[in-house]
């Protein structure tokens, strides 16, 4: 277990910059803790724009850690929110708005702890895995935040403790 949430990031930036050159595997990969900073000063600390959706200086939310993968025309980014106690409906609706302002191609919120009861019976035993979903594209299945337990010992994600939509969930068990 960790102490604070903070010593949880290192192990989760690894871990997220393996999961997206796995996942990217011509891309440019390049992953942040972005605890301190609005995304829009890292991004702009950084030169991180190209590729980006032209509304990105407006984007003043603080993810814990994000990941940027570059690629020709565009940069997808992955969002990873970190809790070290149970997670909370509290926590989703966080990740929720950061994921609809910035439309990351994977958001994850993760706790070494796993979501609290109240979270787990409103996602499984309720079925409202419609709550985790961000982004609606066209033609695309929709995008959605997926909620996992962190294995402190493996460093990673808790595959069996997945929750999300089927096609997320199904995607993420091919990298994970």
């Amino acid at each position: 277990m960790y102490r604070t949430e903070r010593e949880m990031y290192s192990p989760v930036q690894k871990w997220l910059s393996r999961f997206l050159t796995t996942h990217f595997k011509d891309s440019t990969v390049r992953v942040f803790d972005a605890s301190t900073t609005k995304l829009a000063a890292l991004i702009e600390r950084q030169a991180l724009q190209q590729g980006l959706s032209p509304d990105w200086p407006t984007w003043e939310i603080q993810i814990d850690v994000v990941g940027f993968v570059h690629q020709p025309s565009v940069t997808h980014l992955a969002f990873v929110e970190c809790k070290n106690v149970p997670l909370t409906l509290d926590h989703l609706a966080q990740l929720l708005g950061y994921a609809r302002i910035a439309r990351p191609g994977y958001a994850f919120l993760i706790s070494p702890q796993g979501p609290k009861r109240s979270l787990l019976q409103l996602l499984k035993t309720h079925q409202r895995l419609d709550v985790l979903e961000f982004a609606h594209d066209k033609g695309k299945l929709a995008r959605a935040i997926v909620v996992a337990r962190w294995d402190t010992r493996a460093d990673s994600i808790a595959l069996d403790s997945v929750i999300s939509t089927g096609a997320q969930k199904t995607e993420l068990s091919k990298f994970l």
